[in-house]
């Protein structure tokens, strides 16, 4: 009788072992799958996104945040533009947003001095354009393409987990649709 006892609870340990490691076989298995659904082209050269949502401390990998240094020299032609129409206050406010931009996209940290004065300084230039966009004849337009900008904005960060290509390219229509929308303002007349 004590055998079979010894038997049964040796059998029980047994069978609650093989349910824990089913249940953590589970979870691992979940836990990976809600790391590893990041979809990018470029899968071979791309970090996984780590346990705080980065990648290596970056907002989004190297050749992401490159794409987008790239697009950020839209600027020098809207500032120029700027300058054409004797806007120079938001010609050189534009040339500050290309500053900033480079400076940041080059090495895209997110807990750095760099992402911050981006953030403050591009915050700073909209809502000095927005007061000249009252009192400039292509207000409406400018006000039309910043916000299809803004939208932009949100879709990326929605993204930035779910799909790298994505927040790259609704970032970089960011850069865009500001461009479009300073051009747009810088073509109007004070009144």
């Amino acid at each position: 009788m004590e055998i079979l006892k010894k038997k049964r609870i040796i059998f029980e340990k047994i069978r609650k072992n093989k349910r824990k490691q089913k249940k953590n076989k589970r979870i691992n298995i979940k836990k990976h799958n809600e790391t590893q659904t990041q979809l990018c082209i470029c899968e071979t050269i791309c970090p996984k996104i780590d346990d705080n949502n980065r990648f290596n401390g970056l907002v989004l990998p190297l050749a992401h945040g490159w794409t987008i240094w790239y697009f950020s020299h839209l600027h020098i032609f809207t500032s120029f533009y700027a300058f054409y129409n004797q806007y120079y206050f938001l010609g050189f406010s534009g040339l500050g947003s290309l500053g900033t931009s480079l400076n940041y996209w080059k090495y895209p940290l997110h807990d750095s001095w760099r992402r911050y004065f981006d953030i403050i300084f591009i915050q700073l230039t909209f809502y000095i354009h927005m007061y000249y966009a009252l009192f400039i004849s292509s207000g409406y337009g400018y006000m039309f393409f910043t916000g299809t900008g803004i939208i932009c904005y949100g879709v990326s960060n929605c993204y930035i987990k779910k799909n790298l290509f994505f927040a790259t390219f609704f970032h970089i229509l960011v850069h865009i649709f500001a461009s479009i929308g300073n051009a747009v303002l810088y073509s109007g007349t004070l009144q």
